[in-house]
């Protein structure tokens, strides 16, 4: 009876270790496959990880190479531009800064402004320099705003030439012609200065991190009988990007980092900036000519000027003359004939001279701008003055006379 009870139990028991056997076998199956595919994943991981390295050392090399920063680099903006945007390559200087330039405090925006998808490129054909420019101070700065591309660009004088610094992308006025009058929303077209910075704090919203005053309407604009004023060269509103504008009542407008970078460069009273529809460019030969006849004129006025030979020195103004004072030919005559009656002696002195050709006169009429030192037995002055000249058959003659302030 005891065996026949013990065969009875055999047959569950050994069918359940069979169970046991195979389920250890199944899961030590699973196990072994489990592992052998996190070490593959495992590997691909590293793989990935080597690659991405090594990816990244290549890159770094060829940045390296190529003068560009790391990726993981921020860059920040320098004060002053540095990079040209000119297809051709320009030898770089480091001029100093005129002695008389004083920083403008700017504030700092309080949105980063992102960068135009607009890229501007300007090509400055060999031998040729922009026809606005003729002469200007060693390292002076100076600026081209081009109505037709929407684009403000920079320019250094070095070495008797002018090389671009860089190109900024801008907007204008939505009256795409010369300004005639107030409200026409135009932006005017000539060579104006700019006259000083109003910070943001001190402006609306609209004008962001602050705006540069250009000197519309200058002489010439008055004598043409144009009107307006407040023509400015500013930034946007903070919680704005400039792709947001289409256009202005008359005004420049740049990103606010661009009027952080201009801060930097501007001299205020002196820096020209030039409004043309397209920029040309022309002979350098041709404008160096240009340059010394005019240069000429201006010391042969001097000297006339220094003599007290009243007579000749009037020879020197067109008849159709005014100055800021609004004096014409006959007062200004009558009133030097005055002073120079009680002048035993002249001595005049003309520094950082800049010579301007506003671009559509077929170089008829030039601006120029320099720092005049006037002493005589009975009085004495420093100014920065405006001659403006216009070329006739008899040559060059002064129809106007303004000092930068």
């Amino acid at each position: 009876m005891r065996d026949d009870r013990s065969n009875s139990f055999s047959v569950p028991v050994k069918i359940g270790i069979g169970l046991i056997a195979l389920l250890f076998i199944l899961n030590s199956a699973f196990l072994y496959l489990f592992v052998r595919e996190k070490k593959r994943n495992n590997d691909y991981v590293r793989i990935m990880k080597e690659t991405n390295e090594k990816l990244l050392r290549v890159r770094e090399a060829l940045n390296r190479q190529s003068g560009a920063p790391p990726a993981d680099t921020v860059v920040k903006p320098s004060p002053a531009p540095a990079q040209p945007t000119v297809a051709r390559s320009e030898p770089k200087q480091a001029p100093p800064a005129p002695p008389e330039k004083k920083a403008v405090q700017v504030e700092e925006p309080t949105k980063a402004t992102p960068p135009l998808e607009r890229v501007v490129k300007l090509v400055v054909p060999p031998e040729s320099t922009p026809a606005p420019f003729v002469s200007a101070d060693a390292g002076e700065i100076v600026l081209i705003c081009e109505k037709d591309s929407k684009t403000l660009h920079v320019f250094r004088f070095g070495n008797g030439r002018f090389s671009l610094v860089k190109s900024y992308p801008c907007i204008i006025g939505a009256n795409n012609g010369d300004k005639r009058k107030a409200g026409d929303a135009a932006t005017p077209k000539g060579v104006y200065f700019i006259m000083r910075f109003t910070p943001g704090s001190k402006l609306p919203g609209d004008y962001g991190t602050g705006a540069f005053v250009l000197s519309y309407p200058n002489l010439l604009d008055r004598k043409n009988g144009k009107q307006g004023n407040g023509i400015w060269l500013h930034g946007h509103d903070n919680k704005k990007n400039l792709n947001d504008l289409l256009n202005t009542k008359g005004c420049i407008v740049v990103t606010n980092d661009v009027i952080k970078e201009l801060s930097a460069i501007i001299v205020p009273q002196s820096t020209p900036i030039a409004i043309v529809d397209t920029l040309k460019f022309v002979p350098q030969k041709d404008q160096r000519a240009a340059g010394e006849e005019i240069k000429g004129f201006v010391s042969s006025w001097r000297h006339a000027w220094e003599s007290i030979n009243t007579k000749k020195y009037l020879s020197f103004y067109s008849s159709d003359f005014i100055n800021n004072e609004g004096m014409n030919y006959d007062a200004f005559r009558n009133y030097k004939e005055k002073v120079n009656s009680n002048k035993k002696s002249i001595l005049i002195k003309v520094e950082r001279t800049a010579i301007l050709l506003p671009q559509d006169h077929e170089n008829k009429l030039a601006v120029v701008r320099f720092d005049q030192r006037y002493q005589s037995n009975n009085y004495k002055s420093d100014s920065r003055k405006l001659l403006y000249l216009k070329k006739s058959n008899h040559g060059w003659q002064i129809i106007g006379e303004s000092i930068l302030h």
